[in-house]
């Protein structure tokens, strides 16, 4: 009897891991649907985002090229290109008192219809003589261009139906950055053109080097991509890191793991308790039996108490 296991744990040898088992497993399988729930919550939102950030982008070039294109449209311009005579007394001032809409230090140039300078707000703008992209302007069709290098945009300027010259934009490669820059919160952004050249990229996005716009997702972020309406070599990627978007999650991990923990101090307690609720009566009975082995008084009977199972157990005895 000495080698006997106590009660105590005994019981809870018994109880403890198979309750152990069954709150992993359902900590598991909530972790499962609560992680699938929230990471198409994430990709709904990052989907939210990049359809906004594509319809700003495509408003904000599109502002640029309209400005360029009604610029090229105005009544002062065109009559600079025909009187060559007193150009000189009005486009200079019209030209030094030029905005439009973006970022500051934008060359406007005006040029004949053979790319030679006639009129610019910078004053070391040779002109567009040998450009590629002329012959099409003359053509009557408008010119955009974005790249590392900077951003070019043009647009012929017609004379009764018939191109005369054109009026052409020019910023720096500084200035790319600013013009398609784009910030969210937990939202990370980058531009790329068509040779997959990263044009723009938020602080703390993977996507910073050239040539990084494969198709191949960033490790351990949620992203998608969405081309810029109206700039078809242009796409916009965004996204969201898994440990940003997991947050939630493991705060939920740690929450339940310590849920558990105190489940498990509770049920071992309850157990110690319902132990001694039992052991208490049994113990009892067992010294009221040792003290009564060697009487041989039939009438000395021991007492019955405790739930019905012991005082069945000493209605036996006696």
């Amino acid at each position: 009897m000495k080698d006997a296991p106590r009660i105590l744990p005994h019981v809870l040898v018994r109880v403890l891991p198979v309750t152990m088992a069954v709150l992993l497993a359902v900590w598991f399988a909530m972790r499962l649907v609560a992680a699938d729930t929230l990471e198409r919550d994430v990709r709904r939102h990052i989907d939210v985002e990049a359809n906004h950030g594509a319809r700003q982008l495509g408003d904000r070039l599109w502002s640029i090229m309209t400005s360029i294109t009604n610029l090229a449209a105005n009544d002062l311009l065109i009559n600079g290109l025909i009187d060559t005579t007193a150009r000189e007394n009005y486009l200079p001032l019209f030209f030094q008192s030029l905005r439009i809409p973006g970022p500051e230090n934008a060359r406007i140039t005006l040029t004949d219809y053979r790319g030679r300078r006639v009129a610019s707000n910078h004053r070391d703008v040779p002109g567009y003589v040998n450009v590629p992209w002329l012959e099409g302007v003359m053509k009557g069709k408008p010119f955009f261009h974005i790249s590392p290098e900077g951003l070019e945009a043009a647009a012929p300027v017609l004379y009764e139906g018939s191109p005369e010259g054109l009026v052409a934009l020019f910023y720096g490669p500084d200035r790319v950055p600013e013009i398609l820059s784009l910030s969210a919160q937990q939202m990370a952004f980058a531009v790329f053109n068509n040779r997959g050249e990263c044009l723009f990229s938020s602080a703390d996005a993977p996507w910073k080097t050239a040539m990084s716009d494969s198709g191949a997702h960033a490790k351990n972020w949620i992203e998608t991509r969405r081309e810029i309406p109206g700039f078809g070599d242009l796409t916009l990627v965004c996204g969201q890191s898994t440990a940003s978007a997991f947050t939630s999650l493991r705060r939920l991990d740690l929450f339940f793991l310590m849920g558990m923990c105190l489940n498990l101090l509770a049920l071992a307690g309850a157990v110690f308790l319902a132990v001694r609720m039992v052991a208490r009566p049994l113990w009892k009975f067992a010294a009221d039996m040792d003290g009564r082995r060697a009487l041989t008084d039939s009438q000395d009977l021991v007492s019955e108490s405790g739930p019905a199972e012991f005082q069945t157990l000493t209605r036996s005895f006696n």
